[in-house]
């Protein structure tokens, strides 16, 4: 550990870290290929260079446990190893396998350098860089809403996936609903101080109608809830998240606006209950969260073990499903491309890789904070060789080394 656990960094350092944060999150905002590589993987490996030499004089003075050396090594020559089998006997492209290892690697190095960092270095002035760019980006959605009640055009930038939800910088609300996911775990004293701003990032994350919004104003508003001492306003908070969770639930059925949100209703259980009972239920033609969710538990659950075990290749979800040739073919497995993060990992890395690496990038941020990123690979189709994952991942590690009481009373 470093001697010195308060050092800030000078002018120059700091702004360098800023920089590298803003490359790194880059990729929320342009993610399409450049030289092969998605715009993701490149603003992220140029973030976290620019990071690591703005760090180097903490780098240095890094010391390792015994435990530590051989717990990393074990799992890098873990990673190493299933690379070169995959490479070998895996489904997917063997530029698609690197690429997706490239990104792992760096993950690990992110996951095994970064808590040695932020023992030395102050990075409360992240935090709230992190704060404000969520706040400037509500800002800008709440000014897209009000557009779209009025049927004006909302597309503000060229990078935007749709027209019909407000999203603000970000290529689409789910997006935001992501990059603002990890706001409920900034410190105390900075939550405190943004009162008005967190305010008004609820409001935005209302007014995008996505699932992962909603999602993260779910954890804000319970963090809210948490830090109230008082009983009466801790009801009254309760009773508010009761009341957001059902007005969510009713704007997904009433479909207003002209935006098509499908809820997981009844019959979808149905349907999954037939998924896993029959091979001739057709999924194509239905696109909700909740086939998203489960549609690579079908997958899992028809494959051989063997498999289960090597792995298909890492990859995204579009890899995975192109590449699939399992025991149980589907059709709407190859043509559908909607696995989410969890069973795109499972089925990319294999099992055991899965399993030993999340149980290390946990041990690094801890349960509380490993949450949010669960969910992540949960509800959309972000892995963990995804760059947003990795980004992610970095925000949670900085987070997680500022004083935080998320269940004070």
């Amino acid at each position: 550990m470093l001697e010195d656990s308060d050092i800030y960094p000078n002018s120059v350092n700091f702004f360098s870290l800023i920089i590298s944060f803003i490359l790194m999150m880059l990729g929320y905002i342009y993610e399409a290929d450049i030289l092969g590589f998605s715009g993701a993987a490149l603003f992220l490996y140029a973030g976290l260079v620019l990071f690591f030499l703005s760090s180097r004089s903490l780098l240095r003075h890094i010391a390792f446990s015994f435990y530590e050396i051989v717990c990393d090594i074990s799992l890098l020559v873990f990673i190493i190893l299933n690379w070169f089998l995959q490479r070998q006997f895996g489904f997917v492209e063997v530029f698609e396998i690197d690429k997706s290892y490239i990104t792992t690697i760096t993950l690990f190095l992110v996951a095994t350098l970064l808590p040695k960092i932020t023992e030395g270095i102050d990075f409360s002035g992240l935090t709230k860089l992190y704060v404000n760019i969520v706040f400037i980006n509500a800002l800008i959605v709440l000014v897209e809403f009000v557009l779209m009640l009025f049927s004006i055009p909302v597309k503000v930038f060229p990078w935007q996936f749709f027209l019909t939800r407000p999203s603000g910088i970000f290529m689409e609300p789910s997006y935001y609903g992501q990059f603002s996911i990890l706001l409920p775990f900034i410190s105390k004293d900075i939550f405190s101080k943004s009162r008005t701003k967190i305010l008004i990032i609820i409001l935005s994350l209302i007014s995008t109608f996505s699932l992962f919004c909603f999602l993260s104003l779910f954890l804000l508003v319970l963090r809210i809830t948490f830090e109230t001492t008082n009983t009466k306003n801790k009801l009254i908070l309760i009773s508010l998240l009761i009341i957001l969770v059902s007005f969510s639930l009713l704007i997904f059925i009433q479909d207003p606006v002209g935006i098509s949100v499908n809820l997981p209703g009844l019959e979808r259980v149905e349907k999954f209950i037939a998924l896993f009972s029959t091979k001739n239920q057709d999924l194509t033609q239905d696109l909700s969260t909740f086939y998203r969710v489960f549609s690579g538990l079908y997958v899992i659950r028809y494959e051989s073990l063997d498999r289960l075990m090597l792995g298909y290749g890492p990859g995204d979800n579009g890899v995975i499903a192109t590449n699939y040739k399992g025991r149980a073919y589907r059709h709407e497995i190859t043509s559908w491309h909607f696995i989410n993060g969890l069973s795109a990992s499972i089925l990319g890395f294999g099992l055991p890789l899965y399993i030993v690496l999340s149980l290390y990038l946990l041990s690094k941020v801890g349960l509380l904070r490993f949450l949010p990123l669960f969910l992540v690979t949960l509800a959309d189709a972000k892995s963990l060789a995804h760059p947003f994952f990795v980004f992610l991942f970095f925000v949670s590690v900085i987070l997680k080394e500022q004083k935080f009481h998320f269940l004070a009373k």
